[in-house]
């Protein structure tokens, strides 16, 4: 009995020996090695906004002669957007981008002539209205004439090559604006961006007051007017459409 019961103490001795063994190895005696990472971001910056506005055309144009008397205010009036000889507006057409995006970009400029005031040059053709009652005189036209005259300015200077010339010119000059922009750039400043641009046009009576077009210019009314019949080629209506298109680069 004594022996057995001198095994069952030495075998309880013996288990918590291996215990604490295990717990001061546990403690004292193991291998680690950890590691961790972790990381933030927030949505790129874009901020981009496309500007264009403005009437190319209007209604009504006031009078610039002085002589003419106080009642008349305007020098047209209708009753839809028109033009007519000595007719112009400056700079009311405005494209134009702001924005520093935090990405690069592409911008795509497409602009497009949707009509233009235009005679075609034609010989002993077109009936010489500037006389009154006239039925039989007619006059030459030895070039195309195209009397609205466009010019385009960036931040307030006229592009070269831009100052009062045809649509077809200034139409050429805008689609040639697409560009790519480095992220971080400011697409309103005039000489790294985009910048801003105006379009203005002009319909002068004549060549410094010589009276040069006056047949031609007077020939265009009375189409206008339904007078006459519309000839081949020609056109007495203008127009212009410009969209502006900003597409980040990926």
């Amino acid at each position: 009995m004594k022996k057995n019961r001198m095994m069952r103490v030495a075998s309880v001795l013996l288990v918590a020996v291996l215990l604490t063994t295990s717990a001061i190895s546990g403690t004292f005696a193991k291998y680690v090695t950890s590691n961790s990472v972790s990381d933030t971001a927030r949505v790129a910056k874009w901020g981009v906004t496309v500007d264009t506005h403005g009437d190319l055309f209007d209604q009504t144009y006031l009078k610039t002669d002085s002589s003419a008397p106080e009642s008349i205010t305007n020098s047209v009036v209708s009753s839809s957007n028109v033009v007519a000889p000595g007719t112009s507006k400056a700079d009311n057409m405005l494209f134009t981008i702001t924005g520093t995006p935090e990405v690069a970009v592409k911008v795509t400029v497409t602009a497009t002539a949707l009509d233009d005031v235009v005679l075609p040059a034609a010989s002993d053709t077109y009936l010489d209205y500037t006389t009154s009652g006239n039925t039989t005189d007619k006059f030459d036209l030895t070039s195309e004439y195209r009397p609205i005259k466009y010019t385009l300015k960036k931040n307030g200077t006229v592009v070269s090559g831009c100052d009062k010339v045809a649509l077809s010119t200034i139409i050429t000059k805008l689609n040639s604006l697409e560009a790519y922009y480095a992220p971080g750039t400011d697409l309103s400043d005039n000489v790294n961006g985009f910048g801003s641009y105006t379009l203005s046009w002009e319909w002068d009576f004549d060549a410094n007051g010589a009276g040069t077009n006056d047949k031609a210019d007077t020939f265009l009314g009375q189409l206008a007017a339904e007078v006459e019949s519309l000839p081949t080629g020609a056109s007495i209506s203008a127009g212009f459409s410009i969209v502006i298109t900003v597409t980040q680069v990926d």
